[in-house]
């Protein structure tokens, strides 16, 4: 490694972790005092209170990662810029690109890390985390209140994969389902598809409810689909059941995402096909960003050359962060719409950040 390469990488390394562990401090403290009142109320053990932020802290690192690797790369190029060492390097025939290069397989290793974490930690601490926090801090909350869990998907012991819209726990009510069940092989054998059902005295009670059967081949047999505007039901499955073995698909990881998509590919539910390909994708570029955004700012950064970098530097991260995560946010519900293509929706977001910041940073003078 050359020198200026091991200079620039230490020093925005260092930067790195000084925000990450900045920013995780303030995370955690930030949602601390908001569960303040319901910590006291129920009288939580400190040992619980920080089992609960230890195994929050991969979902902490995951959303924060971006900022900190684009305030991190705006800081260094900042302070060097400042300090007329921009200058130097490239009145030494140096390009922008070589300057930047420790910084970008920085950001590389960065983008590396979070997707092995959101992978690997982060669905585990989301349900762990999930249950802390019905069973100890929002105990009482959570009995007042009724709480809606929202896309649920499990697999029973029969060969049955639920999709669920909508879980209404107090009332024994799901909304929106739809059951595959399937055989040794996995392929399909039955789709059943219902408006709502409701948990009553040991069965369930579908209201308008479609059976599909499917041949060896995977294709609907036209002639054995059934209708029935309520039908009761034996399940396997209690609401109690569902709690036990609910997964969000916010916290599946990726390859179960892919996983769960391909199991559905003969089902024609598009809708929850729908879901699962936009969760994919998003969550690929969010472990794509740190990569991403070090671009997005580095053009004003340049241009800033008597001030040193402060708050300034902070304030155009943050806007651009803000900026490109509710961009983001916003073309995922519309995506979820299904009124394109999603890739054709989601896709252009961060590559128009990328080469936005890269034509930037070519036509510095």
């Amino acid at each position: 490694m050359k020198i200026l390469d091991r200079y620039i990488g230490i020093r925005y390394l260092k930067f790195m972790g000084f925000s990450l562990i900045g920013f995780i401090c303030l995370y955690i403290l930030g949602d601390l005092l908001g569960h303040l009142d319901d910590i006291i109320t129920n009288h939580v053990p400190v040992k619980i209170v920080s089992l609960y932020y230890l195994v929050m802290v991969p979902i902490v690192l995951v959303n924060i990662a971006p900022l900190s690797s684009l305030l991190s790369s705006l800081y260094t190029v900042g302070l060097m810029n400042y300090n007329n060492e921009i200058i130097a390097i490239r009145s030494s025939g140096k390009g922008v690109f070589s300057i930047l290069r420790p910084i970008i397989f920085g950001a590389i290793f960065l983008s590396a890390v979070v997707f092995f974490v959101n992978e690997r930690f982060v669905p585990g601490s989301m349900v762990f985390t999930t249950s802390l926090k019905k069973e100890f801090i929002k105990r009482n909350a959570s009995a007042k209140k009724e709480v809606v869990l929202k896309f649920l998907t499990f697999y029973s012991t029969d060969n049955r994969l639920f999709f669920i819209s909508k879980f209404y726990p107090r009332q024994n009510l799901i909304k929106g389902i739809l059951i595959l069940e399937q055989d040794d092989r996995q392929r399909i054998r039955r789709k059943l598809v219902a408006q709502q059902a409701e948990w009553k005295d040991g069965w369930w009670y579908f209201d308008n409810l479609l059976i599909y059967k499917f041949d060896q081949q995977g294709n609907v047999i036209e002639s054995e689909k059934e209708f029935y505007k309520r039908k009761k039901m034996r399940l396997k499955e209690s609401p109690t059941d569902m709690m036990r073995k609910e997964s969000f698909i916010d916290s599946l990881p990726i390859r179960d995402l892919i996983r769960s998509l391909k199991r559905l590919a003969q089902s024609g539910d598009e809708e929850t096909k729908l879901v699962f390909r936009v969760q994919i994708l998003y969550r690929i570029i969010i472990s794509l960003s740190p990569f991403i955004l070090i671009f997005s700012g580095l053009p004003f950064v340049l241009k800033i050359q008597r001030r040193p970098p402060g708050f300034s530097v902070v304030g155009i991260g943050i806007v651009i962060f803000f900026i490109y995560y509710l961009l983001l946010a916003f073309l995922s519900s519309i995506a979820k719409l299904g009124v394109a293509n999603v890739y054709l929706i989601m896709l252009p977001l961060p590559i128009l950040f990328f080469l936005l910041g890269i034509v930037g940073c070519l036509i510095i003078p």
